[in-house]
């Protein structure tokens, strides 16, 4: 009996057909379309070329499968078959295929482990000086960076002192005098004179007012100026140009004859308390305006240096150079400005001296199994004490940080391949249980049960929050 060749899915000559077959089908119903718009006749789908084609494909054994029969089976009527079959079972190979190839390169497996944490604390001290080249541990010595700056400003300021200002207005009156016989006429310090709006003032000294005189047969009075002051205090004796009289010549020839006129208003009448400077308001001020300056000194400064540079409050020097204020103590005013000029004087490092540092003092005080989580590192500064003439800063330091047990991830990945979520959480516990506070598995595809074999899609990670 003669050898038949058995094909993967169809043989070549067929496959080539099928190929035509479909190329024609692809053509034709590009010609229908056309031929529906235009309304022209159909015309068959298939050519006889591909009917045959159809036909061969058909009789093409499948893998695994008998070859058809030459001879119809009974009863079938000699119906052919359509390739249906062979195209779904085509597509389910490949379906097929695809579920295993996923099913190699998909799963993947994330574990999270979180290891327990210890606290480690340092006390420590160290020296910056400006004349070291480099950091050196062992003679705890960093080196640090001297900078100047000199600032000037001016500020305003209140008077907070106060002072009773109850006074008395004061102003010049003109005193007329119209005695006939012509006369000069004396009066005695102390005398009152009453204003028309009936104010009493007062003169600081005795006057005498010169006799008048006649000209062209009519009298000009004598007349003189004199300073006058109101006989209570109070801003009601700040009266407008008045008209004034002697009360005292009441009832004498002289009551009409002798008279006084003001042309300008009284002023300076006051009752209640007036600010003044006191020597605290000046000592404030020269304080205040010195902070002012040393906080723009150090602005100014920091600017000067990166990022990576600590300065220090402890390490500035602030040193007044001068100072000087508008008015002085004990002046009735509302304010004053004082003006002042500050030199300031600090040493600086850089924090990466200080932190490799700690991180090596730190890791000296661990055994060899453990480790130190150096994203948890903190330095505190305790104390400093500078001295810029030397160029020289003592400080003292806190160091803390958290350590952890050491974990070798690569040698877990090794023993997680095709291991279950319990089986790897075993193995966690097993190896790093007291040293561990928590881990989590997490298999993807959901459907996947185990790890992959495949150790690269597996990953391990330590969480640290």
């Amino acid at each position: 009996m003669p050898k038949k060749k058995v094909y993967d899915i169809v043989p070549p000559k067929v496959a080539n057909k099928f190929e035509n077959v479909v190329m024609a089908l692809s053509d034709d119903e590009k010609k229908e379309s056309a031929n529906r718009q235009t309304k022209k006749k159909r015309r068959p789908l298939f050519d006889n070329e591909a009917m045959q084609a159809i036909q061969d494909m058909e009789k093409a054994p499948l893998p695994g499968l008998n070859p058809p029969s030459a001879h119809p089976p009974a009863g079938g009527g000699g119906k052919k078959r359509k390739p249906v079959r062979e195209l779904v079972f085509g597509f389910l190979i490949i379906i097929i295929l695809s579920a295993v190839y996923f099913a190699l390169k998909l799963p993947k497996a994330d574990i999270e482990i979180k290891p327990k944490l210890e606290p480690i604390t340092l006390d420590y001290s160290i020296t910056a000086d400006k004349s070291a080249n480099s950091a050196d541990a062992s003679k705890k010595i960093i080196p640090a960076f001297f900078l100047q700056e000199e600032k000037e400003g001016s500020m305003e300021f209140n008077a907070t002192g106060s002072v009773a200002a109850d006074k008395k207005a004061s102003g010049i009156i003109t005193i007329y005098n119209k005695l006939t016989p012509t006369t000069p006429f004396t009066l005695i310090k102390g005398t009152h004179f009453l204003s028309n709006s009936g104010k009493y003032f007062i003169t600081l000294d005795k006057v005498t007012v010169p006799a008048g005189n006649y000209s062209k047969g009519k009298l000009v009075p004598g007349s003189i100026g004199v300073k006058v002051e109101a006989k209570e205090t109070g801003e009601a004796f700040n009266i407008e140009p008045s008209s004034f009289s002697v009360p005292k010549l009441s009832g004498t020839i002289y009551y009409y004859s002798i008279s006084g006129e003001s042309k300008n208003a009284m002023a300076g009448g006051y009752t209640g308390n007036l600010k003044k400077i006191t020597k605290e308001d000046i000592e404030n001020a020269k304080n205040t305006l010195a902070e002012k300056l040393y906080g723009q000194g150090k602005e100014s400064m920091q600017k000067r240096l990166s990022e990576s540079h600590v300065l220090l409050a402890g390490a500035i020097v602030k040193e007044v150079l001068s100072f000087s204020a508008s008015q002085e103590a004990e002046k009735l005013t509302e304010n004053f400005t004082a003006t002042a000029k500050v030199k300031l004087s600090a040493l600086a490092f850089k924090s990466e001296d200080i932190e490799n540092i700690a991180k090596k003092e730190l890791t000296a005080l661990l055994p060899d199994y453990k480790k130190l989580l150096e994203d948890s590192l903190k330095i505190t500064y305790v104390s400093e004490q500078a001295d810029i003439e030397k160029g020289t800063m003592q400080m003292a330091l806190g160091f803390s940080a958290d350590a952890y047990f050491q974990i070798d991830t690569a040698d877990l990945i090794d023993l997680f391949s095709n291991k279950t979520e319990g089986e790897i959480k075993n193995l966690i516990s097993t190896r790093h249980g007291e040293n561990i506070a928590e881990s989590k598995v997490d298999l993807w595809p959901f459907w996947v049960k185990k790890a992959p074999k495949d150790k690269n899609r597996i990953k391990i990670e330590l969480n640290f929050q």
